[in-house]
């Protein structure tokens, strides 16, 4: 009668035993899947919010880039079902400092925040849940992706490659691509102009920042001055879209009319300057970045090219000279006089090597419709070289170039 007693006892106890262990393996499944659900709606939201500074800073609007965020989230699942998306906050994030942090609706905003996953009656599904008392459990993802800041320096050949209608074009290019920077701009973004002549480069505008208002529009003013280099000769309008009209013989060389030459705010050019050195933009540019070196930034060069590489005479600067002229108001760097076009190419191939190595600058090679005699054999980075490109393609470019610029996940 005992042992028949105890069977009785031990029944219930095995199944309250089963019961126990039903529900303790329900609740590691759920437990299991639940996080599993949480890793998706993360990694979603990074992806979403990555998609997002993307568009913005390839020149979308933040309602262009909410669509983005929208779409990329729609076409992805959490535990089997498309999450919703719950908050998207655009901001701003300062890589520079030592411990950054997300400014909600700070502008311009260079960041987002986005919030997803599945709540309410689109929750996930628990497994028994009836056994567990829980049928459904809210699941967030979160995360934020920001702008990596940028340095960009344009290389601009202003010899008389193009005409000047032409040249205004690449012009309204360059404006216009500096504005797409500018509408999302870290606040370490930098921007640069080096023009290039013969065996001289000059620097334009110096690494000035578009990350506020202020630079920005210093940075579009100096633009507004570009133009051909300044030739002896006669132009009443150096934004009209005439060529100017350069003088010839004995008056090649004078700059002595009132008007200081053709395009008197860009530095002279002499008849005896011929050639095309692009080793010396090169190397101005070189000297922005090492001055920039404490700086965390990506670094780019953008090079618009309209001659191929062209020997530089023993004569050149001679004029220059004799006239007492040195250009005073811009950084100067001079090349070799003379140099062949085998020493040019091979020199712009060494300065372009030190600007990867040194500054992890990649180069971004655009030539009007010259051929490559050499450029392609430049160290570019991650860079690229558009051979036969139109002037029409320079804000285009510009944008690809600044859209290039590396995003991330920063929380």
């Amino acid at each position: 009668m005992r042992m028949k007693g105890r069977r009785g006892v031990f029944a219930p106890m095995l199944v309250f035993l089963l019961l126990m262990l039903l529900g303790f393996g329900a609740l590691s499944l759920n437990v299991a899947r639940l996080g599993q659900c949480r890793v998706e709606a993360e990694s979603i939201a990074a992806s979403a919010a990555r998609a997002g500074v993307m568009v913005l800073r390839a020149g979308g609007s933040t309602g262009d880039a909410d669509g983005a965020v929208v779409a990329l989230a729609a076409a992805n699942n959490v535990c089997g079902t498309a999450p919703s998306i719950e908050t998207i906050t655009w901001g701003r994030w300062d890589d520079t400092v030592v411990n950054p942090s997300f400014v909600a609706t700070a502008i311009p905003p260079n960041a987002v925040r986005v919030g997803l996953g599945r709540a309410g009656a689109g929750a996930v599904e628990t497994f028994l849940g009836d056994f567990i008392g829980v049928n459904a459990v809210d699941v967030h993802g979160v995360a934020t992706a920001a702008i990596r800041s940028q340095h960009l320096v344009v290389i601009v050949e202003i010899q008389q490659g193009l005409s000047e209608s032409a040249f205004l074009q690449v012009k309204q290019g360059l404006i216009d691509g500096v504005d797409v920077f500018g509408a999302s701009a870290s606040p370490a973004d930098k921007v640069a102009v080096i023009v290039t002549s013969g065996p001289f480069a000059w620097e334009l505008v110096p690494l000035t920042s578009v990350g506020d208002a202020s630079g920005l529009a210093s940075v579009q003013a100096d633009l507004q001055q570009l133009a051909l280099a300044s030739f002896a000769g006669t132009q009443i309008s150096t934004n009209d879209g005439v060529d100017c009209t350069a003088a010839s013989g004995p008056s090649e060389d004078d700059f002595s009319s009132p008007s200081g030459g053709c395009y008197p705010e860009m530095p002279r050019r002499y008849s005896d300057e011929e050639g095309s050195d692009l080793s010396v933009a090169l190397d101005l540019a070189r000297a922005e970045f090492i001055a920039e070196v404490t700086t965390p930034a990506v670094r780019s060069v953008a090079v618009f090219m309209y001659k191929p590489y062209s020997a530089v005479p023993s004569a050149a600067g001679a004029a220059r000279a004799a006239d007492s002229y040195a250009e005073s108001r811009f950084t100067e760097v001079t090349g070799t006089i003379p140099n062949d076009v085998i020493s040019l190419s091979s020199q712009a191939q060494t300065s372009s090597a030190a600007l990867w190595s040194e500054s992890r600058a990649s180069l971004w090679v655009t030539l009007y419709n010259i051929g490559d005699t050499g450029y392609a054999a430049l160290v570019q980075g991650d860079g690229w070289l558009v051979d036969g490109a139109s002037v029409t393609d320079t804000g285009p470019l510009i944008g690809s170039i600044v859209g290039a610029s590396p995003v991330g996940v920063v929380q």
